[in-house]
């Protein structure tokens, strides 16, 4: 629901000549994306400075994020997408067998039915135990960072001429059983996932590319047109005319960014003969203009009227969530890509100074 002070207060500051607008009444504009850029285009347009500032390096034994501090689940293993990223981008082997060591870190934790182990923090809140539901979430967050990174070595050249005895190589194709067993759970857990997420748009997009990345992988049709499914239903959950994401009831600039950046990922992965392809088009290009329209000219990510992510807000873990600045910086990349607005890539830019420590 939108907030009470929203509605008495209705204009927001807008960057780069938008004009200010009553978000009540705001509607976004939706213009033609570019239908021939690959997943690895959209992060060859990311500056090489950014790719490189948003790679996490593991610890020792491939800890990444909160498990640095002794494993807590393998959620919190995502930031190996930036791995992958820099590694193909840069041709780094260093990059990809630090990859290997966090996705091998993480399979240390796979359990029978294919999901991960949860071991609760010793600071955790007592009351605030995570459902079965949240875990499976996770997983599916962390099949999504795999699949990812799979299709990144695999349509690379790069990737694709080192030798075949190549020891980064071997270990992944070693992964093949593990992979296949997250894929089954993910497909165990379809119904639960559905009913958890079906409100969700970000976590529905996180789920789709989950099974269309790792059914591409494993060659599972069947997989892939689940999660084209997932994906479908999570572009249905949008506010037509402002063209935001719809979480909580309402809009929320951290959330949006992240259905934005996983939507984009998902558009240079399809083919343009793909019915959900000019859903996405539509869709993405409306909601990257209203997440252009929550910036302020300070470069701050305006967190008012946020339905879950605001100061007082949502929590995970017993901390309080903060924006989501890295996926939102790079939807705006990625748009300046799909569009040839630099527009975009300057109000990045912008955010990045912002927020930098």
């Amino acid at each position: 629901m939108k907030s009470a002070a929203f509605i008495l207060s209705f204009v927001f500051v807008f960057m780069s000549c938008k004009e200010e607008e009553d978000q009540a009444t705001y509607s976004c504009e939706s213009v033609a994306l570019n239908n021939s850029l690959s997943y690895s285009d959209l992060i060859d347009a990311v500056p090489d400075e950014v790719l490189t500032g948003f790679v996490e390096e593991p610890d020792e034994e491939g800890a990444l994020g909160r498990n640095k501090n002794g494993y807590a689940h393998a959620r919190f293993q995502l930031a190996a997408t930036h791995l992958a990223n820099y590694a193909v981008h840069f041709e780094s082997e260093e990059a990809l067998s630090e990859w290997v060591k966090s996705i091998n870190y993480s399979f240390l934790y796979q359990t029978e039915a294919g999901d991960f182990e949860f071991i609760a923090p010793p600071d955790a809140p007592a009351d605030r135990q995570p459902l079965p539901a949240d875990l499976a979430s996770g997983s599916f967050f962390f099949a999504y960072g795999l699949g990812i990174s799979l299709h990144a070595f695999e349509s690379s050249e790069w990737y694709q001429g080192l030798p075949d005895d190549h020891a980064s190589k071997q270990t992944i194709e070693g992964l093949q059983t593990n992979i296949e067993s997250l894929l089954t759970y993910l497909k165990s857990n379809l119904e639960l996932i559905q009913e958890y997420d079906r409100a969700s748009p970000n976590r529905l997009l996180f789920d789709g590319l989950a099974f269309y990345t790792l059914g591409a992988y494993l060659e599972d049709a069947n997989a892939q047109q689940t999660g084209l499914g997932l994906a479908g239903h999570a572009m249905t959950l949008r506010e037509q005319t402002a063209g935001y994401f719809i979480e909580a009831q309402g809009w929320d600039s951290s959330y949006n960014g992240v259905a934005l950046k996983l939507g984009f990922e998902l558009y240079a992965l399809l083919g343009s003969g793909v019915e959900l392809h000019n859903v996405l088009n539509d869709g993405l290009s409306c909601s990257a203009d209203w997440q252009f329209s929550r910036v302020l000219e300070s470069g701050e990510i305006s967190t008012e009227g946020n339905t879950r992510v605001y100061p007082g807000g949502e929590s995970l873990g017993g901390r309080e969530k903060k924006v989501d600045v890295e996926k939102t910086v790079y939807a705006f990349y990625y748009m300046a890509a799909l569009t040839n607005d630099q527009s975009y890539a300057e109000l990045s830019q912008q955010v990045l100074e912002y927020y930098a420590p």
